[in-house]
């Protein structure tokens, strides 16, 4: 297995679009890991993507909500104009 932590959006693409066996993404982990424990998945590649900053952004506007992969719920939970948008 291989593992890749990106710094952008376009390095994990090129990873994920190259990679020829089985590739996964590593966000929060905690269902990729079960999963790799468990033995019902054995990725050729991870993609770390919590050094990628987009992922870790929170965008409430006019046109809708936006939340990045790498956001906790501790932190949804915590953001005032989510929770003004989005109450519950």
């Amino acid at each position: 297995m291989r593992f890749e932590s990106p710094t952008t959006t376009k390095e994990a693409a090129v990873l994920l679009a190259g990679e020829q066996g089985d590739a996964y993404i590593l966000a929060g982990g905690t269902d990729l890991l079960v999963r790799m424990k468990m033995g019902s998945i054995e990725p050729a590649l991870v993609v770390d993507i919590k050094r990628i900053s987009v992922t870790h952004e929170i965008n409430v506007s006019a046109k809708g909500i936006s939340i990045g992969a790498s956001v906790s719920g501790a932190t949804m939970s915590e953001h005032a104009k989510l929770i003004k948008s989005w109450p519950g």
